[in-house]
């Protein structure tokens, strides 16, 4: 019994032994993974409180606002990490070394992890002419991206376009000192209506929208698109002015509103539209019409058929849709052929373009009409010149000189512009303008000059609110260097506590 108990485990031995020899067995390259990684935590939160931190429900460590742990050994994969009252999973990879951020706002916080490579080794060759520097962008209410500048907020850029909550890679700065600047583009918008002129509003059909783009830069850029109502006539003015809604302030920049028109939409010519109405006239036109600053500008095309072998000179006629009424302005019209008629009335010439006359035509009671002849002596093409409703007119600039006093007005919300009509002297179409929480406040903040040592690593974290940035700097390794021994002590419950994922 004996014996053939020792053959047996002879022959199994025998067997692993050829098995075994037919693996492939790692004699070198990245340790396996041990399902642990380095963690320190940073305050970022908008409260600037501070507090404990959990991972897992056990405490780690206690937070001071703009400053940041030591690095923590716990568990890898996805661990619950707390702050105040807000608990959320955060994945940290196997060997990995992390800086975890707490952001946001009071019962709201959230977490993001920026990872800063293996926690075995460090990055890089450690090259002494060059430092690392990762940026995060935990300001709340700023641009949904910011910027990271060099030397001064319009200085040479690191980082562009970081996103809230996020963390960049690590940009390359030369070793020595730097000051560092954080940029927050910010956007500004209106909507414009007679109710906001205070003390009452005023009575008008024109409405509008307005975009103010602020930047580090001195100068703004402007979009203002209104939809002008013709009752209200051509603006007199425009401007941008300081002060509250629902308070009159001091003019700081003019609007050119130079270029504005009104268009006379769907200028068709029939004999279907003349008084008396003659649907028998196969002859037609077309144009466009527009009023502005120049007077009326008009370009008809018309177009004669068989029967209808020539048109007799027309012109601009003062009556409303179904009457007839006198000419006001003539159009001199070549008597062979189709032809296309342009020109401008204006308030010089012989047959001026009066106020009164701008006041008919706005209120639809101008009509442009040519006879025809020979076949309808008498007849002729006809159409009535209908006033858009709501014109469309773009009104852009670039607001130059802007100050920092300007900008803090503007972020504020103490900036308005406003449009005078001729129909309300005393009354203007205003717009306050206001943040757009979809594109963010305008802000920036900086570091005191700082040296950066060659062949080290920084976390620099962007914090603060709306132009209120601040910033602040982290060290975190050396390049090339082997890494220190992680925390232990009191975290060895975290790190021996079950593993959750």
């Amino acid at each position: 019994m004996t014996t053939r108990s020792i053959c047996f485990l002879l022959a199994v031995g025998v067997l692993t032994l050829i098995v075994w020899s037919c693996v492939d067995v790692p004699t070198g390259g990245q340790s396996p993974p041990d399902y642990h990684a380095l963690a320190r935590f940073i305050d970022a939160a908008a409260d600037g409180a501070g507090g404990p931190v959990t991972v897992d429900g056990t405490p780690v460590t206690t937070l001071v606002f703009a400053a940041g742990s030591v690095y923590i050994d716990v568990p890898a994969g996805g661990r619950d990490i707390g702050f105040g009252s807000t608990v959320q999973k955060v994945n940290l990879r196997s060997n990995s070394q992390n800086s975890v951020v707490v952001f946001g706002l009071t019962g709201s916080n959230r977490f993001t992890a920026a990872e800063e490579g293996y926690s075995f080794k460090n990055n890089g060759g450690g090259d002494p002419a060059l430092a690392q520097v990762k940026f995060i962008h935990a300001a709340f209410v700023s641009a949904p991206q910011i910027s990271f500048f060099d030397s001064a907020a319009t200085g040479t850029a690191i980082k562009t376009g970081v996103g809230y909550g996020t963390s960049s890679g690590y940009a390359n700065l030369s070793a020595g000192t730097h000051t560092i600047y954080v940029v927050s583009n910010g956007e500004y918008v209106a909507a414009f209506s007679g109710s906001q002129e205070p003390p009452a509003g005023v009575a008008t059909n024109t409405t509008g929208s307005g975009t103010l783009g602020v930047t580090a830069a001195d100068s703004a850029a402007y979009s203002i698109v209104m939809h002008c109502g013709p009752s209200d006539s051509l603006y007199t003015a425009g401007h941008f002015h300081f002060g509250p809604a629902g308070v009159s302030g001091p003019v700081v920049v003019p609007i050119n509103v130079t270029g504005q028109v009104i268009g006379f939409p769907g200028v068709r010519l029939t004999g279907g539209n003349d008084v008396p109405a003659n649907a028998a006239i196969k002859a037609s036109g077309t144009g466009t019409v527009k009023f502005s600053r120049d007077g009326v500008a008009f370009s008809i095309t018309t177009t004669k058929d068989t029967l209808d072998t020539l048109f007799l000179a027309g012109g601009f006629y003062n009556a409303a849709a179904g009457s007839a009424g006198p000419l006001v302005r003539s159009i001199s019209l070549s008597p062979v052929g189709d032809t296309t008629l342009a020109g401008t009335w204006k308030s010089t010439d012989s047959q001026p373009l009066t106020a009164a006359l701008i006041s008919e035509l706005l209120n639809g009671r101008i009509y442009v009409r040519f006879a025809v002849a020979p076949g309808h002596v008498g007849g002729g093409i006809r159409a009535q010149l209908v006033p858009d409703t709501s014109t469309v007119n773009v009104f852009s600039g670039t607001w130059t000189s802007l100050t920092a006093d300007i900008k803090d007005s503007i972020v504020a919300g103490h900036v308005y512009a406003n449009f005078h009509t001729a129909r309300n002297p005393g009354g203007r179409v205003r717009g306050q303008f206001a943040v757009d929480s979809a594109k963010g406040q305008y802000g920036v903040g900086s570091l005191p000059a700082t040296t950066l040592t060659g062949a080290r690593m920084y976390t620099v974290v962007a914090t603060g609110s709306g132009k209120s940035l601040g910033l602040f700097q982290l060290s975190d390794r050396q390049q090339g260097v082997a890494k220190e021994a992680a925390v232990g002590g009191s975290n060895a419950a975290v790190r021996n506590s079950p593993k959750k994922n």
